[in-house]
């Protein structure tokens, strides 16, 4: 899997969990995307949170699928911290200028710049841009993945890239809750996060956005984007 596109695929959920909720009694349409939008825009203005997740990315071509889970800490502006506990231990932090990739098994640490890696209206700089979203892509309801409790919502970025061709967040419908959020490539490989026991409004400590690579840790550059 190309570490490029997993980190831009992580770091987009910054802007987008929050929480909302709409009353759909008998007779009345679901909202719009623009409705859904504005409903971000208004919820997630600021503060923190944490959630639980099972992350499971799929390169097509070659068929081959790979799962992993932890747990994630965000912080505005633009500062998020992955807790990665299997299929083994990994630390992927930001603080929205620098970013770290802790890989404590390996002795290695990979170390990069944020907004060089991750580009305007992706990755840490997505928060900053969510008020301008609409301005970005071109956001619909996707019918195809709309279900009875779960409303999907489908971001395609103006500017496609092949690491980022479109977007699904998947809103369950009774809370409210974004429950996933999907990332398909131009190469429709996929990777796909759910959450669980989010908590809005976590006392997250500012240190834990920083880190300080191990004595004994071999240090590499992650290549910038040209």
């Amino acid at each position: 899997m190309k570490k490029k596109g997993i980190f831009i695929t992580l770091v987009l959920v910054i802007g987008l969990m929050g929480t909302w909720s709409w009353a759909e009694p008998s007779g009345v349409t679901t909202p719009t995307a623009a409705d859904v939008i504005k409903q971000i825009q208004k919820t997630y203005g600021g503060g923190s949170f944490s959630a639980a997740f099972e992350q499971t990315s799929t390169l097509k071509a070659m068929d081959i699928t790979d799962t992993a889970s932890g747990r994630a800490y965000f912080l505005e502006p633009g500062m998020m911290r992955w807790e990665y506990t299997a299929p083994e231990p990994q630390q992927i932090i930001t603080n929205g200028t620098k970013l770290w990739i802790y890989k404590p098994l390996e002795h290695q640490v990979m170390v990069g710049d944020a907004p060089a890696l991750f580009g305007d209206g992706q990755g840490v700089n997505f928060l900053a841009a969510i008020s301008t979203i609409e301005e970005k892509s071109s956001v619909t309801i996707d019918p195809e993945r709309t279900g009875q409790d779960v409303l999907a919502l489908k971001l395609v970025p103006n500017s496609r890239t092949a690491d980022l061709a479109v977007i699904y967040i998947y809103v369950l419908k009774k809370s409210g809750l974004i429950q996933a959020i999907e990332t398909i490539n131009t190469y429709e490989d996929s990777t796909r996060i759910v959450f669980s026991d989010i908590r809005l409004g976590d006392k997250i400590d500012p240190a834990l956005f920083s880190f300080e690579p191990p004595s004994d840790a071999d240090i590499m550059v992650i290549d910038q984007p040209n």
